[in-house]
């Protein structure tokens, strides 16, 4: 059922960004844009064309077992789409063919945890996605997939950092997530 959701989410972007006829817009944000209503001017699939759809390419989110659903909004920019499988890896594949450019794994050679999330955050200048895994806000190159090392501690920040600040008791081994995907309001770093 995952794997068919993806799928179906896939075919959507896929058709409306291969299409000579029309410029394919952006999907910049959760929600869309910066109002977040979740609105497309994309035209190009309607009432009367919607049934004669046809997946135009698949991406299997996940090798093996899948124990976990996906519940990330994923991005488009640029013709690249970005999202989130459901063991937290974010990947970026070519919105028109599917193939992929690049996979990050957050927790590789370190004991995963897992949580829902909803979205990712684009920062424009210097091409940039930020998005939660575990208790850690990463910062990634949206180009190549690897972190950006000047932000945080070498590409992530602790979630756990000041939320303990005048508490008696030590809050590192509490479970810190962001599931939903914040908004900018200054540069992030």
């Amino acid at each position: 059922m995952k794997y068919l959701a993806l799928i179906g989410a896939f075919a959507l972007f896929g058709w409306s960004c291969s299409s000579p006829e029309k410029p394919s817009e952006d999907w910049p944000t959760y929600g869309g844009n910066y109002a977040g209503n979740r609105y497309s001017k994309l035209d190009q699939i309607n009432r009367s064309n919607v049934s004669q759809l046809k997946v135009a390419w698949s991406y299997k989110a996940v090798q093996g077992e899948n124990p976990f659903e996906i519940q990330c909004q994923p991005l488009m920019i640029h013709g690249i789409l970005y999202g989130t499988t459901p063991l937290l890896k974010l990947f970026a594949l070519k919105a028109d063919t599917g193939e992929e450019l690049w996979k990050f794994d957050p927790f590789e050679n370190q004991i995963p945890t897992f949580h829902p999330i909803r979205g990712l955050m684009y920062w424009p200048e210097g091409k940039r996605i930020y998005y939660s895994a575990g208790s850690r806000l990463f910062a990634l190159d949206a180009e190549k997939g690897t972190l950006v090392s000047e932000f945080g501690e070498k590409g992530s920040i602790d979630l756990h950092e000041g939320v303990g600040d005048g508490l008696d008791r030590d809050i590192n081994a509490l479970p810190v997530d962001a599931t939903s995907p914040g908004a900018f309001i200054k540069k992030p770093w």
